[in-house]
C-alpha cells in the first residue's frame, strides 16, 4: 500500500509526504510555476536571478544566520530555475523538518532584499555565469541558437539566465513583481521524501505556508509551431591552427509528443535505444564504426505541452557533418520501417528499467517527480512506470517511431568557417 498523503490547503497550496523505507536523511522540496516562461525579453533572467536571492538577507534573518541555520544544523540547500519552474531543495536530518520548512518559507515570503547584496550576485556570480555559459562552446550553441530556432516565436526559445542587457536592466523591484504575482500559494507545491514523519510535515506546513494569501495566477499560453528545414551557422572559434582540431554541432531535431501523451514512455525507450549507453545506435554507428565525436547523444526533452527529441553529435569534424546525417536519418528511417532486434529491444529495455530504479531509490528523485506530476499532469505516474514498461512491444515501438519521426525534421548544424556541405551551398 501507498504511503503518500496529499494534502490541499484552504489557499490553494499542495502538500505532498511519502515517507521511504531505509531513509537516513529527508528532503523538502518546495516547487513554484514560475520561470523564464513568465518574464518578457526585457527582463529576461529575472526568475533565476530571484532563485539566486532566494538565502540572501531577508525579513527575517541575515543571510549568515541562514547559511549557519541550514548548514549547523546539517542541511544542504540549493535552488533551480528553468524555463517552467523554480524549485527550491534542502536535504536534512529528520528531526530538522519543521527548521527546513519554516527557513523556506521566509525566504519564499520576504519583501526585502539587500541592495548591496543584490548587486554583488548580479554583477557576480550571475555575470560570471553568463560568461561561462558565453566561452562554453555547446551552451552558447544550445542558449543562443538552438532553442531560439527550435522555440522561435515562444518565451522557450529564450534562455533562462537571460542576456547580459537583460540581466544588467533588472531591479530588486522587478524581482519583487515576479514573488508578487507567481510565489503565491495556488501556485506551489511542496513535497517531503525520505525519512518523513508525515504529522510533523504538515503541522509545520499548517504553520508557515498556509498561511499565506491565495491570489488569481495567470500563466502564460504558448502557442508553438514547429517550423523544419536548415539551420547552418559558422562559429569563429570553431576554427583552429590546426585544420584536423576544426569543430563542428550536428543535430537532428523532430517534434515529437509530450509527456502528456501515451507515446512518452515509448520515446524514453527509444532515446535510450538511439542515445544511450555504448550500445546504442549512434554510439556504435558513429563513434564506434566511423570514430565520429565524443559523445553522440539523443534525449527526449518535454517543457509542459511542447516536446522535442533530438540526436547528434555535439563534437565533430566539419568534413563529417553529411556523414552524420545520414546515419541518423538512416536509424530513425529503420525505425519507422522495421521491428527491432528481440535482443536488443529487451536489453535496452533492461537498461531503462534499471534507470527508472534509480530513480524509485532516490527520495530527491521522488520528490521532483511529485513537483512534475503535479504542475505536467505526465500520462504515466512514476511509481507504476516500470509495470508500464514491460507492456510495451516491439510492434508498439514501431508505430511510435512512425507516429513521431515521420514529420519533417529541423537540421541544426554550427560549424567553423569554411567548410561547405549539402546544407549550406
Amino acid at each position: 500500500m501507498s504511503s503518500e498523503e496529499r494534502k490541499v490547503f484552504k489557499n490553494g497550496l499542495v502538500a505532498i509526504a511519502e515517507p521511504m523505507e531505509h531513509k537516513k536523511k529527508a528532503v523538502f522540496y518546495v516547487g513554484i510555476d514560475v520561470g523564464s516562461k513568465n518574464e518578457s525579453k526585457e527582463k529576461k533572467g529575472g526568475a533565476h536571478l530571484l532563485e539566486h536571492m532566494m538565502f540572501f538577507s531577508n525579513n527575517y534573518k541575515t543571510s549568515d544566520e541562514i547559511a549557519e541555520i541550514l548548514e549547523f544544523n546539517g542541511m544542504s540547500a540549493n535552488a533551480h530555475t528553468s524555463h517552467t519552474t523554480t524549485t527550491i531543495e534542502v536535504s536534512l536530518p529528520p528531526d530538522k523538518l519543521s527548521t527546513a520548512v519554516s527557513t523556506a518559507y521566509q525566504a519564499v515570503i520576504n519583501t526585502a532584499y539587500d541592495k548591496t547584496e543584490f548587486e554583488i550576485e548580479k554583477n557576480g556570480p550571475v555575470a560570471r555565469e553568463l560568461i561561462n555559459a558565453e566561452h562554453n562552446p555547446l551552451q552558447r550553441f544550445v542558449m543562443r541558437y538552438a532553442f531560439p530556432r527550435i522555440f522561435e516565436g515562444t518565451p522557450l526559445a529564450d534562455s533562462v539566465i537571460g542576456t547580459f542587457e537583460s540581466v544588467t536592466n533588472l531591479q530588486i523591484p522587478d524581482l519583487m513583481s515576479l514573488k508578487n504575482k507567481f510565489y503565491i500559494p495556488n501556485n506551489m507545491v511542496l513535497v517531503a521524501t525520505g525519512a518523513v514523519d508525515k504529522s510533523q510535515f504538515f503541522d509545520s506546513v499548517e504553520n508557515t505556508f498556509a498561511k499565506m494569501e491565495q491570489k488569481p495566477v495567470a500563466q502564460p499560453e504558448i502557442s508553438w509551431a514547429f517550423r523544419p528545414g536548415i539551420s547552418y551557422v559558422e562559429f569563429d572559434d570553431f576554427k583552429s591552427k590546426q585544420p584536423e582540431q576544426d569543430q563542428a554541432y550536428a543535430f537532428l531535431v523532430y517534434k515529437v509528443k509530450p509527456n502528456q501523451h501515451k507515446d512518452t514512455l515509448g520515446l524514453a525507450l527509444l532515446q535510450t535505444m538511439i542515445g544511450g549507453g555504448l550500445t546504442s545506435r549512434l554510439f556504435k554507428q558513429l563513434r564506434k564504426e566511423r570514430g565520429i565525436g565524443y559523445t553522440p547523444a539523443a534525449s527526449y526533452d518535454a517543457l509542459r505541452d511542447n516536446a522535442v527529441f533530438y540526436m547528434g553529435v555535439p563534437g565533430l569534424h566539419p568534413n563529417q557533418i553529411e556523414q552524420t546525417f545520414e546515419v541518423m536519418q538512416g536509424i530513425t528511417g529503420r525505425l519507422r520501417k522495421e521491428l527491432v532486434d528481440e535482443k536488443f529491444f529487451v536489453g535496452k529495455k533492461t537498461q531503462l528499467e534499471s534507470d527508472y530504479l534509480s530513480i524509485m531509490e532516490s527520495s530527491k528523485m521522488h520528490a521532483a517527480a511529485w513537483i512534475t506530476k503535479e504542475f505536467d499532469k505526465p500520462f504515466y505516474d512514476f511509481r507504476t512506470v516500470l509495470d508500464e514498461l514491460k507492456r510495451v512491444t516491439r510492434e508498439n515501438l514501431r508505430e511510435i517511431a512512425n507516429e513521431n519521426f515521420s514529420g519533417e525534421p529541423l537540421i541544426l548544424i554550427a560549424s567553423a568557417p569554411g567548410y561547405k556541405t549539402i546544407f549550406n551551398k
